[in-house]
């Protein structure tokens, strides 16, 4: 990740970490020393100055967090909640308006079914 603002690759790279972290069964303190190969750009220089000097302090979830505010602009969660909340199906098929409803909450944890 090279922190553009483009939700799809953000969360592309936290399933491929997530998944390489899997298939390798890294420990979490291991994890949080690797996942800098997994970050370029803006992305890196948040994870160097932030997280690198205190590894210990951190816990993947909340360097996930912290880059994605780091990278995305302040009101990016508020437009995503308002793009959710004002939804409509339109002439798309029932199943990908539920995908992209289902895409949209996963960032919103109080959104229920």
């Amino acid at each position: 990740m090279n922190g553009k603002v483009d939700l799809d690759k953000f969360n592309h790279w936290m399933y491929e970490v997530e998944n390489w972290l899997e298939l390798y069964e890294a420990e979490d303190r291991i994890a949080k020393k690797l996942i800098v190969n997994f970050l370029e750009g803006k992305a890196a220089e948040f994870y160097m100055k932030h997280v690198a000097v205190r590894q210990s302090e951190w816990e993947l979830d909340e360097i996930y967090l912290a880059l994605f505010d780091y990278c995305f602009p302040v009101n990016f969660r508020r437009r995503l909640k308002n793009k959710l909340m004002s939804a409509t199906q339109g002439d798309r098929q029932v199943r990908d308006f539920v995908c992209n409803i289902e895409a949209l909450a996963t960032r919103f944890k109080k959104v229920t079914k």
